[in-house]
C-alpha cells in the first residue's frame, strides 16, 4: 500500500481530508450559528432596550397625563369651590336682604302702629252713657233674669250634663270595677271551655282484643289445636271482669268531668249574675251622680247670672245716682289705662252740686311721640323717615287733645250726674332762661256732656273736635303749644265762642247709616260683624275720606283679605267707622261687593296699582 504524506496511505489521507473537512464544516456552521445566536442576542437585547425605553416613554406619558388629569382636577376643584362660596355668598345675600326687608317691614309696621296709637287717642272713645241706655239695661236684666235668657248681657253658657256624665262616668269607674269582673267571667269560661272529655267508653271487642294478645304472650302449647283452645278459654275466663273493670274506670272518669263541668257552669252563671249587677248598679249610679252633679252646676251657674245681674243692677244705679264717695272712688280706679301707650296721670277733684269734675292732666312729653313716620315713594315703595319739627308738633297736639277727650270719656262714663269735665293740662318743660323743669299749662278746656256725646270722633281729628268746646291754648300755625297763663286763661276760656257742630256736621258728606253694636257694658270681643254693603254706592263722597283710608288700603292689599274685623283689629277702630272704610273701599275698586259673612274679594293685587288708584281719587276733581 502506497504512502501518502506523513506516512498515511492515499485512502487513510482522502479519510482523514474528508473528516477534516467535514469537522471544519461543522465548525463553520458552528461559528455561523454562535454568529447568528449573537446577532440574534444582539437583536433581542436591542429590542429589550427599545421596548424598555418605549415603557419609559409610556411611563412618563402616563406620569405627565396623571399629573394633567391632578392639575385638571384641582383646577375643576377650585373652580366648584369659588363657584360654591358665590353661591353661599349669594344666598348669604339674599338671605340678609330678606332679614332686612322683613325687618323694615316690621319696623314699618310698628312705626304704623305707633303712630296711629299716639296720634288717635280719641279712636278710642266709646259710647257715653245715656240715662235711657241705663234704663234700658236694667229693664232688659229683669226681663233675661226672669225669663232665663241664655243669650242675653249675661255671656257664659249655660251647662250642659256632658261633663257632669264624664265625672260620674270616672268616679263609678273608681268605685265599680266591672273590668275585674268581666274577666273572672271570661276566666271561668276559658276555663270551661278547656276542660273536656275526650276517652272512649269501652267495647267487649276492645277487651277482648286485648286479652288475646295477653294470651298470646303467655300461653304456649307444642300442640296447636291444644294451644288455640288454651287461648280462647282466657279469653272467655277473664272477658266479663276486665270489661265490667274497663267500664267501671271509664264511668268514673266521666263523673268526675261532668261534676267539674256542672261546678263551672254553676261558677259561670254566677259571675255572670255578679257582673250583671255590677253593671247595673254602675249605670244606676253614674244616672244619679251625673244628675246630682248637674243639677249642682245650674245652680251654681244660676248663683252666677244671679250675682251678674246684680252687679250690673248695681253698677246702673252706681251710674244713674251714684253718691260723690262713688264717683271719685271709680274716677280714681280709672286711670291710667294700660289701653293706651303714653305715659299720663289725673289728678281731680269733684263738685257734686254742680255735677263738674275738674281735672289736673299730666300729659305725656313731646320727646316720648314715635319720632319717625312712613312716607310712599315715587316708585310705591314705603320708607321710613325722621319727622320734621312740625309734623312732631301736628302729632303732639292731636295726641294731648284726643288724650283730653279719653279722659273725659271716660269720667262722663261713671255717673249721669257728671255733666262738665273740665280739664287743665300741663307738661314739664324748661324754663327759657335756665335748666330747671317746672310744669306749664299749655291748655285748658270744658266738655259737656251733651255736646260729647252727639260727637263723631271718627269723622273728625281731635284738633278739630277742640273747637266746637269752650278751651284756651295758644299754638302757632306750625303747632307749636305755648306756656298759656292760669290767671287769664280761665277767663278766656269763658270769652271763647265755640263752633256749632250741629252746622258743621252738616256741611259734611251724608254717611251710610250703619247699627251700632255696642251696647252698655256689652261690647263684642271675639265675634266681630262681618260688613254689610249699603242700599247705594252713590252715597259715598269720595272727596272727603277717612283719615285712614290709605293705611287700611294697604292693608287689606298687602293681606289680600277684605275683612272689616281686620281693619277694626290692626287700627283699634269700631265697627261703624271701619265699615265706612270698607264702603270707601269698594267705592274705589279696591275691594269687591260684600259676600255676607265672608272677607271682600281684593281686586287691587300690588302696590303699584294701589299707587295709580290714589292718584286717580287725588286727581278726580280735576280731571
Amino acid at each position: 500500500m502506497a504512502r501518502h504524506g506523513y506516512g498515511f496511505s492515499r485512502k487513510s489521507t482522502k479519510n482523514a481530508d474528508r473528516f477534516f473537512s467535514g469537522l471544519f464544516k461543522v465548525g463553520a456552521s458552528m461559528a455561523s450559528a454562535y454568529a447568528k445566536e449573537a446577532k440574534r442576542q444582539q437583536r433581542e437585547q436591542a429590542r429589550q432596550v427599545a421596548a424598555y425605553n418605549r415603557f419609559l416613554e409610556q411611563q412618563e406619558r402616563e406620569e405627565l397625563r396623571q399629573i394633567k388629569q391632578h392639575e385638571m382636577a384641582m383646577r375643576r376643584a377650585e373652580r366648584e369651590r369659588e363657584k360654591a362660596e358665590r353661591e353661599s355668598e349669594r344666598a348669604a345675600k339674599l338671605q340678609a336682604k330678606l332679614e332686612e326687608q322683613k325687618r323694615v317691614e316690621e319696623d314699618i309696621a310698628s312705626i304704623e302702629d305707633n303712630n296711629y296709637l299716639w296720634t288717635n287717642v280719641h279712636g278710642f272713645i266709646n259710647q257715653i252713657v245715656t240715662l235711657d241706655d241705663a234704663n234700658e239695661v236694667l229693664a232688659k236684666c229683669d226681663y233675661e233674669q226672669n225669663n232665663n235668657i241664655k243669650d242675653g248681657y249675661f255671656k257664659t253658657a249655660y251647662p250642659i250634663d256632658t261633663q257632669a256624665r264624664q265625672t260620674a262616668q270616672k268616679e263609678a269607674e273608681k268605685k265599680y270595677n266591672v273590668e275585674a269582673a268581666q274577666k273572672e267571667v271570661n276566666t271561668v269560661k276559658m276555663e270551661n271551655a278547656a276542660l273536656v272529655f275526650n276517652e272512649p267508653e269501652p267495647t267487649k271487642h276492645d277487651i277482648e282484643s286485648d286479652l288475646e294478645a295477653e294470651a298470646k304472650e303467655m300461653i304456649s302449647a307444642f300442640l296447636p289445636w291444644k294451644q288455640s283452645r288454651l287461648r280462647r278459654e282466657y279469653v272467655n275466663n277473664h272477658l266479663e271482669s276486665r270489661f265490667d273493670e274497663a267500664f267501671n274506670e271509664w264511668s268514673k272518669k266521666r263523673d268526675e268531668y261532668l261534676g267539674k263541668k256542672k261546678e263551672l257552669n254553676d261558677l259561670a252563671e254566677t259571675k255572670k249574675k255578679e257582673l250583671d249587677e255590677l253593671i247595673k248598679t254602675k249605670g244606676n249610679y253614674i244616672q244619679s251622680r251625673a244628675t246630682e252633679l248637674f243639677e249642682q252646676e245650674i245652680k251654681a251657674w244660676e248663683a252666677e247670672r244671679d250675682e251678674f245681674y246684680e252687679s250690673l243692677r248695681q253698677s246702673m244705679q252706681n251710674l244713674i245716682d251714684g253718691d260723690k264717695n262713688y264717683v271719685i272712688a271709680a274716677i280714681s280706679s280709672l286711670f291710667p289705662d294700660e289701653e293706651l301707650p303714653m305715659e299720663y296721670f289725673v289728678d281731680f277733684t269733684y263738685e257734686e252740686e254742680k255735677g263738674k269734675v275738674m281735672v289736673d292732666l299730666d300729659l305725656p312729653e313731646i320727646e316720648d311721640l314715635p319720632d319717625k313716620k312712613i312716607i310712599l315713594t315715587p316708585t310705591g315703595k314705603k320708607s321710613i323717615r325722621i319727622k320734621g319739627q312740625t309734623d312732631l308738633r301736628s302729632d303732639y297736639a292731636n295726641c294731648v287733645f284726643g288724650l283730653s277727650m279719653y279722659v273725659a270719656s271716660a269720667i262722663f262714663n261713671i255717673s249721669l250726674k257728671v255733666n262738665e269735665v273740665e280739664i287743665s293740662a300741663f307738661t314739664q318743660r324748661k324754663e327759657a332762661n335756665s335748666a330747671v323743669v317746672t310744669d306749664q299749662y299749655v291748655f285748658i278746656v270744658n266738655y259737656t256732656r251733651d255736646l260729647f256725646s252727639s260727637i263723631d270722633f271718627s269723622r273728625l281729628s281731635s284738633v278739630q273736635i277742640m273747637d266746637f268746646f269752650q278751651h284756651h291754648f295758644n299754638m302757632t300755625k306750625s303747632f307749636d303749644m305755648k306756656q298759656i297763663d292760669l290767671s287769664t286763661a280761665f277767663d278766656k276760656m269763658d270769652k271763647f265762642i265755640p263752633a256749632d257742630y250741629q252746622t258743621f256736621i252738616s256741611t259734611l258728606p251724608l254717611q251710610p247709616e250703619r247699627p251700632d253694636p255696642r251696647t252698655i257694658m256689652q261690647k263684642p270681643t271675639d265675634t266681630v260683624i262681618e260688613d254689610q254693603t249699603p242700599e247705594t254706592q252713590d252715597d259715598i263722597d269720595m272727596t272727603h275720606l277717612d283719615p285712614l283710608f290709605e293705611d287700611a288700603a294697604r292693608l287689606i292689599v298687602s293681606n289680600q283679605s277684605g275683612s272689616t274685623s281686620l281693619i277694626q283689629r290692626k287700627f283699634a277702630i269700631g265697627y261703624n267707622r271701619a265699615g265706612r272704610l270698607m264702603d270707601q273701599l269698594e267705592k274705589a275698586g279696591i275691594v269687591g261687593k260684600a259676600m255676607g259673612s265672608s272677607p271682600r274679594e281684593v281686586l287691587v293685587k300690588d302696590e303699584s296699582s294701589l299707587i295709580r288708584i290714589f292718584t286717580k281719587i287725588i286727581l278726580g276733581p280735576l280731571i
